[in-house]
């Protein structure tokens, strides 16, 4: 049986054993954060290099990596941005990939490394905290547990650019919600094929993770020392697992919320 273990370390836990971060989708990332307005889609896989890039990333460590991959990014934008051709993959392992490690290493080190999520990541960030933030309320407010899926459907089904939908729900709990919830799903699926976003489905769930821990510390403090199993979020969702112990404590968090 899995342990508990401490919400701070929550994320971490999620990254180790649910879903390691694909490498193309963290190559995407920091692309699309060099390059606002070149789709992910233009990064559709790693290409013929693949083993070469998956075995860099072996070799340097994941935030390494990252660092590796900026680096690349950097060069690229300097020595042919101008040009107007798109980023591809395999310049990640060119004969100038050292030299362009050595020379912008230092550079992002001391102004600190840093990338983007992706679209999705974005439009759905806000509205995960949203939910979660109405969610720990009731359960500590009102007398009947709530039901936590039902909260979330109804800030996701309202809320907009719709572009996290299609990740967020089933085409049959969007019926179910009414006409106006399967209008706001179709549309978001199809923004989501527009953009051919659909390899950062990983990354709609490491959102939902990180939005549970700083909503749950946003309301009180004191969720440093909640506890999860997450093991067990089939049965017991996460949410539920961090509702309940705000509302087991409910007298003691009143004026935090």
């Amino acid at each position: 049986m899995d342990d508990e273990i401490a919400l701070p370390k929550l994320i971490g836990w999620y990254e180790r054993n649910v879903e390691r971060t694909p490498t193309l989708a963290l190559i995407r990332a920091i692309v699309q954060g060099a390059f606002p307005l070149l789709p992910t889609s233009r990064v559709l896989s790693l290409g013929r290099e693949w083993e070469l890039i998956e075995a860099v990333r072996a070799d340097f460590g994941d935030p390494e990596f990252g660092f590796f991959v900026q680096c690349q990014v950097e060069g690229y934008r300097r020595e042919r941005s101008s040009s107007g051709e798109g980023f591809y993959l395999a310049y990640l392992v060119s004969d100038q990939a050292q030299r362009h490690y050595d020379t912008f290493r230092e550079r992002l080190s001391y102004n600190g490394f840093y990338s983007v999520r992706s679209e999705t990541f974005r439009k759905c960030y806000p509205v995960e905290c949203d939910w979660l933030r109405e969610y720990f309320r009731r359960m500590m407010m009102e007398e009947a547990e709530p039901d936590w899926a039902a909260v979330r459907r109804g800030f996701i089904l309202t809320g907009a650019p719709p572009v996290w939908v299609y990740y967020a729900v089933s085409r049959e709990e969007a019926r179910e919600a009414g006409e106006a919830g399967e209008r706001a799903w179709v549309s978001g699926k199809t923004r989501v094929l527009a953009k051919r976003l659909k390899g950062d489905r990983a990354e709609y769930g490491r959102a939902a993770v990180e939005a549970l821990y700083y909503t749950a510390l946003a309301v009180s403090p004191s969720a440093w020392t909640f506890t999860v199993v997450p093991g067990a979020a089939a049965e017991f969702p996460l949410p539920y697992q961090i509702g309940f112990q705000f509302r087991s404590r409910k007298n003691e968090f009143m004026t935090d919320a």
